[in-house]
């Protein structure tokens, strides 16, 4: 075997020889560019892909709510007319109930009216055998539309003897006018037909009497006095204080 003679010194770095081949330099140097753009491009297409699919489900998200929120208003239209439907019918029947209220009161003082002329007549047909000579009924006082104006009503009648009978009657108001006790004649108020000489009767059996009153600015009644003045072989008088008892007029609330 043959050896390599020894170069005493420094070690020499060795040399390699390689081609130079700049056509395939440049090739290599394409294709990397071409590698490097290709990666680029996929990469934006792919974020451009995903940024539209985002795009499309936050529109098909904004239709979905636009068809519940059009959803919604119908809904609530329909029961806001469902609502004005039953506040109608609500309505209805309240003042149907109203309605019936004012109809059964109606019908209460209608009942109260007929007992009491039932109690009259049985009084005046057939009296008690120690009751007998002229009488004043019950008077009623019913209010109006107008708190000033008040109707009134009472009978006079003969609960024994069938002879006719003639008189006048007088009605005076007891009350107070700015804290001082005071009367009026019925015949000095306004709406009265009644005459300063007394209202003229005259019956056999009985005979009702109604009529309006209208009141003074000021003037609080407390009390109503009826007296009553009849002629004949002997003068009878009769006299009867009621305290100021109004009840209310069905009529007259209908109408106001």
């Amino acid at each position: 075997m043959k050896h390599q003679p020894k170069v005493l010194g420094s070690q020499q770095p060795e040399f390699k020889l390689v081609n130079h081949n700049p056509a395939r330099t440049r090739v290599q140097v394409f294709i990397l560019a071409l590698f490097i753009f290709g990666a680029s491009f996929s990469v934006f297409f792919a974020g451009y892909y995903v940024a539209l699919l985002h795009q499309e489900n936050a529109m098909e998200h904004r239709d979905g709510l636009l068809r519940d929120t059009l959803s919604l208003e119908q809904e609530l239209a329909k029961f806001k007319q469902q609502s004005a439907f039953y506040q109608q019918d609500a309505d209805v029947a309240k003042a149907a109930a109203e309605i019936v209220r004012k109809e059964n009161k109606s019908l209460l003082d209608r009942l109260s009216v007929l007992e009491k002329e039932n109690v009259l007549y049985h009084r005046v047909l057939t009296p008690d055998k120690d009751e007998k000579g002229l009488a004043i009924g019950q008077l009623d006082l019913k209010s109006t539309s107008d708190n000033m104006r008040y109707r009134y009503s009472f009978t006079l009648l003969q609960v024994s003897g069938r002879q006719r009978v003639k008189g006048l009657v007088y009605i005076t108001l007891f009350g107070v006018i700015n804290g001082v006790k005071s009367q009026i004649k019925l015949s000095e108020l306004p709406a009265s037909k009644m005459k300063r000489e007394g209202l003229s009767v005259g019956f056999r059996n009985f005979q009702s009497f109604d009529g309006e009153l209208v009141l003074r600015d000021g003037f609080t009644p407390e009390q109503v006095e009826i007296v009553t003045q009849f002629s004949g072989r002997k003068t009878v008088r009769l006299r009867k204080v009621y305290d100021w008892s109004v009840t209310e007029s069905n009529y007259d609330v209908e109408q106001g």
